[in-house]
């Protein structure tokens, strides 16, 4: 995951064209390449959750489901960043 994250940083929409299924596309390559240009940006570099990330994340959740709503979690049980920094050090760029 790490690997595909830093490779879509640099891809080029033609690249990514080629990599994902046909099926994605939806009969539109340039929508497809338009809609990835705005939602890129959503996603980490890197692989690393922010450290505000688990507090927005739960945040969300809370606000649609009923499952999750007003209950106590431990957000340090959740989430660690040790394994993406243990995948960035043996990825090379």
């Amino acid at each position: 995951m790490v690997r595909a994250l830093k490779w879509l940083q640099t891809a080029s929409g033609k690249d990514l064209i080629a990599t994902v299924p046909e099926s994605y596309l939806l009969g539109d390559r340039a929508l497809y390449l338009d809609s990835w240009q705005h939602v890129k940006e959503a996603l980490s570099p890197d692989g690393l959750m922010p450290a505000d990330g688990p507090a927005t994340s739960l945040k969300t959740l809370q606000a649609f489901d009923e499952t999750v709503k007003g209950k106590p979690i431990d957000l340090s049980k959740t989430w660690t960043n040790d394994f993406v920094k243990k995948a960035l050090a043996t990825v090379k760029v």
